[in-house]
């Protein structure tokens, strides 16, 4: 997961010249969840980096673009949201010595329990600003992320939390 979380960062820095799917997000689904995503977003479609199930990002002609990704770990075994956030944090703070960690709350979806992080960070030149959910659930660590430049993260945060919001685990 570390390998993950290292490359959701560089990736969004980068990703300006990826091809994206033309198809315009409304609900998408997967085996293990759904969430809404605005429609005025496009499903990035496969990503293939590590772990990411899904990526979004608002089509906007800019360098940097916001996204959304939900990444799924299934090597956490009988971990709680305390360590996973724990082991998050050190993630960050070891790949991103500047960030800063603005915001912690517990939140809730359907009933399952999730960690809000809310940071910022520097990379590339660019101030960013992310806020991240993370819960385990059948022994999967869930990571729903959403970044933007920091100067457009108060815009964005809406439609990042409205995702998340929606997110319903499948029935097994």
């Amino acid at each position: 997961m570390q390998r993950l979380f290292r490359v959701i960062f560089i990736f969004v820095v980068f990703h300006c010249g990826f091809a994206f799917s033309d198809a315009y997000a409304g609900k998408y689904d997967h085996n293990d969840f759904s969430i809404d995503v605005p429609e005025d977003w496009v499903n990035m479609g496969n990503v293939y980096i590590e772990g990411v199930k899904a990526a979004f990002t608002k089509e906007v002609d800019a360098e940097i673009t916001p996204i959304i990704l939900v990444a799924i770990d299934d090597s956490v075994g009988g971990s709680t949201i305390e360590n996973v956030v724990e082991k998050a944090v050190k993630i960050v703070t070891s790949t991103i010595p500047d960030a800063k960690f603005l915001f912690e709350r517990d939140v809730y979806t359907e009933g399952v329990k999730w960690r809000e992080i809310i940071y910022q960070y520097s990379d590339a030149g660019y101030s960013f600003q992310a806020v991240q959910y993370h819960t385990v659930n059948n022994r999967k660590h869930y990571a729903f992320t959403g970044q933007s430049l920091q100067s457009d993260f108060r815009e964005y945060l809406p439609d990042f939390r409205k995702s998340f919001n929606s997110w319903e685990f499948q029935a097994d």
